[in-house]
C-alpha cells in the first residue's frame, strides 16, 4: 500500500469516526430532551431529576444520571415482605431503548456517499 492509499484510508476512517460521533451526539441529545419532557409531563419537582449529562467520545455515548432515574421506571420492588407494586414513570428504559434502533440504523445505513461528500465539504471550510 503506497502513501496516497494510506492517506485516503486514514481520511475515510476519520470521516467515519466523525459521522458516528455526530449520530451519537444528536440521538443522545434527543434522548435527554425526551426524558426531560416526560418528567415535565409527570410533574417531577425534585431538582435532582434534572441532573442528566451526555458525554460522547469517538465511538461511545455515556449518560450520567442518578440511580433514582432507573428506579422510577420500575413497576415492582422486591422487599423482605414480598413484591410491592408501585407507580412507575417510564423515563429511562422506554426512551433509551426506543432511540437505540434509531442509532443502529443510522450508523448502519446512514453513511452514504452524500453524507461523505457533505462531511468533506465541512472539512474544507
Amino acid at each position: 500500500m503506497n502513501l496516497i492509499e494510506l492517506r485516503k484510508d486514514n481520511a475515510d476512517h476519520v470521516l467515519k469516526k466523525r459521522f458516528i460521533k455526530r449520530v451519537l451526539t444528536t440521538e443522545g441529545k434527543s434522548i435527554i430532551q425526551a426524558q426531560k419532557e416526560r418528567m415535565k409531563e409527570n410533574d417531577f419537582s425534585n431538582p435532582k431529576f434534572n441532573l442528566l449529562a451526555l458525554n460522547v467520545s469517538d465511538f461511545r455515548a455515556t449518560f450520567s444520571l442518578l440511580k433514582l432515574h432507573r428506579f422510577v421506571d420500575m413497576k415492582t420492588r422486591n422487599t423482605k415482605n414480598g413484591i410491592i407494586k408501585k407507580k412507575n414513570y417510564p423515563i429511562y428504559n422506554q426512551i433509551v431503548f426506543g432511540h437505540l434502533n434509531n442509532i443502529i440504523s443510522e450508523i448502519s445505513f446512514g453513511y452514504t456517499d452524500t453524507v461523505i461528500e457533505e462531511m468533506k465539504k465541512l472539512e474544507n471550510i
